[in-house]
């Protein structure tokens, strides 16, 4: 792997993106410039097992998310089998993998975040975390609203009655959050 270079987190992010898009079988292994590493099995695109330095499942992907400077190589081997102690969800994976940068040191706009990929995720699929990290990305740069963000995200449903049922969806569990929403 030392002949790979060195690339940021959004690089990471985009080549798994890619192999999801792509429907790849294998193991995407990933390794640090202080020598951790990690392992990122899919099959068909979708994301079954996460490794990295030591820990596994939910675990792990919160420290892949922590990453800034990695290498990574993809393999058709599916290296990294299934933990049946630590079950992993590829929407649940996608939604820590996309949660970083300053939105994510904001507790307030991250339950945000976890609120929108919630509901999102079931009109997109696993892609849901990445279009809403990009979204909320965007209006913390224009200085836009939580429900302008809802908007957006909204007229990405093609299903009008889904869209509908998507703003009602994240309406309700804004509400139920409380006053601290942005």
């Amino acid at each position: 792997m030392s002949a790979e270079p060195w690339l940021d987190y959004d690089a990471l992010i985009a080549e798994l993106k890619r192999l999801q898009a792509e429907h790849r079988t294998g193991t995407l292994f990933i390794a640090t410039a202080d020598n951790h590493g990690g392992q990122i099995a899919l099959h068909n695109g979708v994301i079954v097992a996460v490794r990295f330095h030591r820990r596994n499942g939910m675990e792990a992907a919160r420290e892949i998310q922590k990453l800034r400077t990695v290498r990574f190589n993809f393999t058709r081997e599916l290296g990294a089998s299934p933990d049946p102690g630590q079950p992993v969800s590829s929407p649940a994976v996608w939604a820590v993998l996309a949660d970083s940068g300053s939105m994510a040191a904001d507790d307030g706009q991250a339950g945000v975040r976890t609120i929108l990929t919630t509901a999102l995720t079931e009109y997109l699929g696993p892609m849901a975390a990445i279009v809403v990290r990009d979204q909320l990305r965007d209006a913390e740069r224009a200085g836009r609203e939580t429900l302008d963000v809802v908007e957006a995200l909204a007229r990405g449903v093609d299903d009008p009655a889904a869209a509908a049922a998507f703003k009602a969806q994240v309406a309700t569990a804004l509400a139920a959050r409380g006053p601290r929403r942005r």
